[in-house]
């Protein structure tokens, strides 16, 4: 019968056990087949290993017989168990194995072993870990633990990709030169150590106006229609030295409003624009009927958000309906307050 064998699994030294010296086991599995590629019998088969120091299979530089158990073409053996490897069996890191199952030709082409120079290790360790492996397609290989050191990977060897995610745990990560209640921030070039709210402190600003400033009494004549285009009674500016938010307040005694059934009183950014519903106050009979006192007063206040420094300016604004008003003393705000106010 002439047999085949197709190379399966495992193909790795299993390690010696106490002395310094080349592994002195080769743990080796395959699958025997016949020429027409069926597995042979069940039983049991007279097989001869040898180890070359080429493919063409010059010099045998060691041979074991072993008889081994075929169960569904399936066999495990274990090399040098019968004959032990001497010192140059695996002097090179190149070997190939021969295979010959009874009487027939050993099996072709030869099996090439490419392995770390584990021989040269051995004469430094008590214990050699050393493994192998097969370039041809069907083998695999183990590695024992602790064999891949951190100066057998290239730089850069290890990826994200090659890293379970959420396999990385708190112990994994070193200090790299944190202090106490620092954490890991992104300097727009680099990862590094950093202040868990780094930034710095903005002081809040106040910008005050009141009537003084024009003089008692501003008249209000409301157009008509009363709600569209309403006069400017004053403006007042902030500068805004960061992100943050704006805090307008107004203070409007009303007087001589002889016949005003209903005024308000409002800011905005944009000193050609009516404020907008959200953005004056109201004073009301809230009866078409009824008017007005002859004086009275109104307050509102407002905030808005601002990304980035700049000036703002608020531009105050009133109107009634039927009947003109005197705007005889107000109070003007502005306040900034910074995103980090109060902390």
């Amino acid at each position: 019968m002439k047999a085949l064998l197709t190379m399966l699994l495992i193909l790795a030294f299993v390690p010696a056990i106490g002395g310094a010296g080349v592994p002195n086991l080769l743990n080796y599995q395959g699958r025997l087949t016949d020429s027409l590629g069926y597995v042979v019998p069940d039983g049991n088969y007279s097989v001869t290993f040898r180890i070359y120091d080429d493919s063409l299979g010059s010099t045998a530089l060691w041979t074991e017989g072993q008889l081994l158990t075929v169960k569904d073409g399936l066999f495990a053996v274990i090399l040098g168990s019968v004959v032990s490897f001497n010192v140059t069996t695996f002097s090179d890191s190149v070997r190939w194995l021969g295979i010959q199952v009874g009487l027939d030709q050993e099996i072709s082409p030869r099996e090439k072993l490419v392995s770390v120079p584990f021989a040269k290790e051995a004469e430094h360790a008590d214990i050699s870990e050393s493994s192998i492996y097969s370039d041809t397609a069907n083998h695999a290989f183990s590695i024992s633990d602790g064999i891949v050191t951190t100066d057998k990977l290239t730089e850069n060897a290890v990826t994200s990709e090659k890293i379970e995610d959420g396999t990385i745990q708190f112990d994994d990560i070193g200090q790299n030169s944190a202090d106490s209640g620092q954490v890991v921030k992104w300097d727009g070039a680099n990862w590094m150590a950093g202040e868990d709210r780094e930034y710095s402190f903005v002081s809040p600003g106040i910008a005050y106006k009141d009537s003084a400033v024009n003089g008692y009494g501003v008249a209000v004549y409301p157009p008509d229609p009363w709600w569209i285009g309403w006069p400017t009674v004053d403006s007042i500016s902030i500068s805004v030295p960061a992100e943050g938010y704006v805090q307008f307040k107004a203070w409007v005694n009303v007087g001589s409003a002889m016949g005003l059934r209903q005024c308000r009183l409002g800011y905005t950014l944009n000193n050609s624009a009516d404020p907008s519903y959200s953005e004056y106050a109201e004073y009301d009979t809230g009866n078409s009927s009824d008017k007005l006192p002859n004086r009275f007063v109104i307050q509102f206040e407002k905030f808005l958000h601002t990304d980035s420094a700049s000036t703002i300016t608020a531009y105050f604004k009133a109107t009634g309906y039927l009947g003109n008003f005197i705007v005889d003393k107000y109070k003007l705000t502005a306040i900034f307050y910074p995103v980090n106010y109060g902390e």
